[in-house]
């Protein structure tokens, strides 16, 4: 009886894993497809959030920089992205995060306009200057003009390399 019992148990733990590893990607619709992409992303994120990691992340020049938080906000009758970084440099002069990088936001494969009013604790510091080593929490805010997803664009401010700029396309939280 214990045996049957065991077994059965067995079974039963098992029969979730065998009905994931049989999911045929082909069969589903495009919108299932889009509803399934969207829900990782939502899980990325929420992962990245949780484990203090960055959502992306790169050296630019002599600058470090790390998107860390993506919110959205309602400013009357228009949503604006906001996108939250960590700004540090290993330059031996001061340095400002409006001069490291170059941040681009696409949404519909249109960049999106920049917002100049919005609430965040960190909104200005763009225009200050740090030290060598120091981190300080900035800022970039944009226009939403749809709820379609949005991409994220990372690159040197004056990029004369050709260097491919780090990206991210995410939905809109």
């Amino acid at each position: 009886m214990k045996k049957f019992f065991a077994i059965v148990l067995s079974l039963a733990l098992l029969l979730p894993l065998v009905s994931l590893a049989t999911v045929d990607i082909a069969a589903l619709t495009d919108e299932q497809l889009t509803d399934l992409a969207s829900k990782i992303a939502e899980e990325q994120l929420s992962r990245a959030k949780e484990s203090g990691e960055y959502l992306l992340s790169g050296t630019y020049d002599n600058a470090t920089i790390g998107l860390k938080d993506i919110l959205v906000q309602q400013s009357g009758s228009d949503k604006v992205l906001i996108l939250a970084f960590d700004y540090s440099h290993d330059s031996d002069e001061s340095e400002s995060f409006l001069l490291a990088a170059s941040i681009k936001v696409f949404q519909d494969g249109v960049e999106l306009d920049s917002a100049y009013f919005y609430d965040h604790p960190s909104v200005g510091n763009t225009t200050k200057s740090i030290k060598k080593g120091a981190v300080l929490e900035v800022t970039k805010a944009y226009e939403l003009s749809s709820s379609s997803p949005i991409e994220i664009e990372i690159n040197e401010l004056f990029n004369l390399s050709g260097r491919k700029p780090g990206t991210l396309t995410i939905d809109l939280p």
